[in-house]
């Protein structure tokens, strides 16, 4: 007999019948259940009628194989008289079971100088139908932020480099897609992040260079003086500004680290000195600062 998993209990999935050879009382036949292979207690038989039904439905994923044993016997005659039947059951598998990632979302790292065709990430869904049909799983990028940057196994689920990336885009979401094979298809999804890893690649610069500034005489020392401003290509802020301790005019100055403001640490007397050089440095905040 075969029978699908989702087959509603109290429907008769085969109706036995048989026969005894007495007349009148002692041609009554009745109809038992001895046991089901493996144990369960998800079959009943009508004493009567013979009727093999399911007092709760079966699941493909539990067992596909069960056999039951059935008696019919003239029950009360005497003496008493038996035979035993066995009924191989078979479950049919449906797609009821919705493919799953293990997670609802994924984060990874990738470097901004990751060539095209490299790996990116590897995302696995389960589906735990009982058949192969129904239990294949595919993959696709069926959302997000610059999805057409990559592209994804439909089988395996690895996602790889597609275009080069955009350096000055600092993560990507992405939005993958599991579908199984069954009909219809059932589907589930996660989140892919991906952030950029930038590399420190150039220096900070700046756009003037050299500055030249002028103060009064007989100002107070913490007299703003001026600002220098630098730049970095790799799309980072400036972390701090510093004056080089070269030479003894760097001690006649202070600068704010944060903004670039150059400060007299004194009052000046031109007649005593009327210029002075210095030499100032700014500083990225890579992982490796330039």
């Amino acid at each position: 007999v075969n029978i699908t998993e989702n087959a509603l209990p109290s429907i008769p999935i085969l109706n036995m019948s048989a026969t005894d050879a007495d007349t009148g009382t002692n041609a009554l036949v009745f109809f038992s259940l001895v046991g089901v292979i493996p144990r369960s207690n998800a079959f009943q038989v009508n004493l009567m009628t013979g009727a093999l039904s399911l007092t709760t439905p079966l699941d493909a994923e539990v067992c596909v194989l069960y056999t039951v044993i059935v008696n019919a016997s003239n029950g009360p005659a005497q003496p008493y008289q038996a035979t035993l039947v066995n009924i191989s059951v078979n479950v049919l598998d449906v797609n009821d079971n919705v493919p799953y990632f293990y997670s609802s979302s994924y984060a990874v790292n990738v470097s901004e100088h990751a060539t095209v065709g490299s790996q990116v990430a590897e995302l696995v869904a389960k589906d735990n139908d009982a058949t192969l049909a129904n239990s294949i799983v595919s993959y696709s990028i069926i959302g997000g932020f610059n999805m057409s940057l990559f592209s994804i196994n439909s089988t395996t689920g690895i996602v790889y480099l597609h275009l080069p990336l955009n350096k000055q885009d600092a993560y990507y979401r992405l939005i993958v897609q599991a579908q199984d094979n069954g009909s219809p298809p059932l589907r589930s999804n996660a989140t892919l992040f991906i952030t950029v890893l930038h590399t420190n690649d150039y220096p900070p610069f700046f756009l003037q260079t050299p500055y030249t500034f002028q103060i009064f005489e007989n100002e107070p020392a913490h007299t703003l003086i001026g600002k220098i401003q630098a730049y970095d290509i790799d799309f980072q802020e400036v972390a701090s500004y510093a004056l080089s301790n070269s030479g003894s005019d760097f001690t006649f100055f202070s600068i704010n680290s944060s903004t670039g403001q150059l400060y007299s640490a004194q009052s000046f007397d031109s007649e005593i000195k009327s210029v002075y050089h210095i030499v100032a440095f700014a500083i990225d905040n890579g992982t490796a600062p330039r």
